[in-house]
């Protein structure tokens, strides 16, 4: 059994030692220049995370980083990961991608299949990653992306553990699952609620805006609890327990699957680092210690199937 690489974002030059020295096996980061937020604002970030926080803006800081983690033998990827861009934009992005390969990078995350040939094209030694947001559901997907040059296919997260590994037997490409703090039970690239738009429209999470009620109506009908039912219906389908795969971290090792990643661009250095330790001692757990871990294992959708 091949511990299963862990996969850990960054958007801090001087958290990178504290990361790898706490187990990171790759890092990856996103990037928005002050000319993009300038004209675009974060709003339209090019890598699918809409607060400042979440990325580098200076490629000086990037090159700093890369450094570090290059000191370790750990590998770099850049998320350029929108599902798609307009035309004019991608003069700006390939420029983005060609400092990134100067300053050492070694992958790109892409979701847009143009942008993931030209970058194949004009930075052959870079290594390709079919983000999350291609929706890759089954195995013919997979070898799609293969096909155009990607070394890797990052899952989506919904997928059960048997989909998961019938793909796996079926490809031959590194194959990469989201495991620690990937909220939403939904398919990233099928999603079309812009959660930057959260803090204008007054919300903690935009997705729990389908569960926002008022009772409306007569008191009678309110007494009948009729409308309190089918709100707490609809709150129970949306579970926000979902978050945690720590306790299928050998089986992904079992099954073949190569990284496993933690979502949180924008989290402090101190959570990433408590978090990397936990999927470490998840994994290095004795057969006792699984069988504990292990009765988490329902509360994540990767395994509902066989649960519920």
């Amino acid at each position: 059994m091949n511990p299963v690489k862990i996969v850990c974002p960054t958007n801090d030059a001087e958290e990178i030692e504290d990361l790898i020295k706490a187990g990171a096996g790759e890092l990856y980061f996103g990037y928005v220049s002050t000319s993009w937020a300038r004209k675009l604002s974060h709003i339209a970030s090019s890598n699918r995370r809409y607060y400042p926080e979440s990325s580098f803006h200076s490629m000086k800081d990037v090159a700093k980083a890369v450094a570090i983690a290059k000191k370790h033998n750990v590998p770099v990827s850049f998320a350029i990961n929108g599902s798609y861009y307009l035309k004019s934009q991608y003069p700006e992005l390939l420029s983005q991608i060609k400092q990134a390969a100067d300053a050492g990078i070694d992958a790109v995350i892409l979701s847009d299949i143009p942008l993931m040939l030209k970058v194949r094209e004009k930075f052959p030694k870079l290594g390709l990653i079919a983000s999350t947001c291609t929706s890759s559901f089954n195995s013919e997907s997979v070898k799609f992306y293969q096909s155009l040059g990607a070394k890797r296919v990052i899952l989506p997260r919904h997928l059960t553990l048997d989909e998961i590994r019938t793909i796996r037997k079926k490809v031959t490409i590194e194959l990469e699952v989201l495991g620690l703090f990937d909220w939403c039970i939904y398919d990233d690239g099928l999603c079309t609620y812009h959660h930057g738009m959260e803090k204008l429209l007054g919300v903690d999470h935009g997705c729990l805006l389908v569960n926002h009620f008022e009772l409306v109506g007569s008191e009678e009908n309110a007494k009948e609890g009729n409308i309190k039912r089918i709100v707490d219906q609809r709150i129970k389908n949306f579970q926000w327990d979902h978050f945690c795969a720590a306790c299928l971290v050998r089986e992904f090792s079992d099954m073949g699957i190569n990284s496993f990643k933690i979502a949180g661009r924008r989290f402090p250095t101190a959570v990433k680092v408590q978090s990397l330790k936990f999927i470490h001692d998840s994994f290095a757990a004795d057969d006792h210690d699984q069988l504990y871990f292990n009765t988490f294992q329902r509360r994540h959708p990767l395994n509902a199937n066989a649960y519920e």
